[in-house]
């Protein structure tokens, strides 16, 4: 089965439609948990890349020279939400090398990989544009509440379908920046254009500027807001075959507000599925990384005070088992809880962070384990205890990850206003 085209188009410049196709792929993404690419056909200045924070280190332009065989994997751009990115050419004059029929070429291929492909495409009648718009499935027409927008969407809809030959139900109106401010409602554009609209995103300027700012969809930042609510009910609309009865009961934590305990119990494990899912799809290498790094900068010092103690308490003979053990273990905690609490103030928030600090509390006290068993070996020691039982020792630092995320979470807000 082939994989769907979604094109988001807005006749008029700064409409928010780069940010729309950019948190649609990424909800669409968590809900569906289905393949998702985003191309940028946004040319010359895409900005795709900005949104999700990527360098152009591949972009449309190295698919040119074998756009006529592409098959199998498309090597795409990789981001942390699960999303895989096709960026537009890096400079204003290589947009000059990409022409519609390279776009054609390159969405058959993709619908061939990906369940979803979004498209976002510059705000006006360019060869590439019409080339993405040829491919859609739905076009995804993106306006705001002003007279010259719904002027611009009223003439993109009529030579759409009068002139391109674009079947009018494959065109969905969404509203972005509603609001009851301005002087119009929802009535009033839909007589101004002519068409029913489907979806509206509500106005939040500082949640979609500061997302793209740092360059993180707020599908991933802020998902307790309506402007992120608004998503999912835009991909309900897009896909609704594809979200389950239970992912849409598990979507958001405000929606279960009214919920009793009983239907609390029953999505239990479904959130979790979900939570394990989209913290896993959250991590990047170089997360991974600098998270190792600071739980051991964090460790290093206490492990340094408590083997100087060890061989203090060794010399005056007064060093018990149980001191030993405590010297061994409680530089490993404070890391642990310390460092993943540490990660947690200069990385980004993302959702399910408990997910990570569970993986990095784990491989923490892997490595220390299993350097203790190598130890005790080479000083000619015996290891009592089977490798199943060492890996199961290990949940109770996955247990302190996730405790030096939640500490990290629940005082983020009073870190913020101090900082304020």
């Amino acid at each position: 089965m082939l994989g769907k085209s979604l094109v988001v188009f807005s006749p008029k410049g700064g409409s928010g439609k780069t940010t729309i196709a950019v948190n649609l792929a990424v909800t669409l993404r968590a809900l569906t948990n289905k393949s998702v690419v985003v191309v940028d056909c946004s040319y010359p200045f895409g900005d795709v890349g900005i949104m999700f924070n990527l360098d152009p280190k591949r972009t449309i332009v190295d698919l040119l020279p074998h756009v006529n065989e592409l098959s199998g994997e498309i090597i795409l751009q990789n981001h942390p939400s699960g999303v895989k990115v096709l960026l537009a050419p890096p400079t204003p004059e290589e947009t000059e090398l990409v022409t519609a029929e390279h776009i054609n070429i390159i969405v058959s291929a993709l619908r061939e990989l990906y369940e979803f492909i979004i498209i976002d495409t510059h705000s006006s009648f360019t060869d590439v544009s019409i080339g993405a718009l040829d491919t859609a499935d739905l076009i995804l027409l993106v306006t705001t509440m002003e007279v010259p927008a719904l002027k611009n969407v009223r003439q993109f809809i009529d030579t759409a379908t009068q002139k391109l030959g674009y079947p009018i139900e494959n065109i969905a109106i969404l509203v972005n920046r509603a609001g009851p401010t301005g002087g119009l409602s929802i009535a009033d554009v839909e007589s101004s254009v002519g068409a029913k609209v489907v979806a509206t995103v509500s106005s939040n300027g500082a949640v979609a500027v500061t997302a793209a700012n740092q360059g993180v969809p707020f599908a991933i930042s802020a998902t307790d807001t309506q402007i992120y609510r608004d998503m999912v009910s835009l991909s309900k609309m897009i896909t609704p075959h594809a979200i389950s009865e239970e992912d849409e009961m598990g979507i958001s934590d405000a929606d279960s507000e009214d919920l009793t305990p009983a239907q609390r119990l029953r999505q239990a494990p479904m959130r979790l599925r979900r939570s394990v899912i989209e913290g896993v799809s959250n991590i990047a290498l170089p997360d991974f990384l600098l998270g190792l790094g600071s739980l051991f900068a964090v460790s290093a010092p206490f492990i340094l005070i408590f083997a100087m103690l060890g061989l203090l308490g060794k010399a005056l003979r007064t060093a018990s088992g149980t001191l030993g053990g405590l010297a061994i273990n409680l530089p490993i905690w404070v890391g642990i809880v310390g460092g993943v609490f540490l990660l947690s103030r200069v990385r980004t928030q993302r959702r399910s962070s408990w997910v990570f600090g569970a993986i990095l509390g784990a491989c923490y006290g892997l490595i220390f384990t299993f350097a203790s068993v190598a130890i005790s070996g080479v000083v000619g020691g015996e290891l009592r205890t089977p490798v199943p039982g060492l890996i199961l020792n290990v949940l109770p630092y996955a247990i302190l990850g996730i405790i030096g995320s939640i500490v990290a979470e629940r005082t983020r807000p009073q870190t913020q206003a101090l900082l304020a």
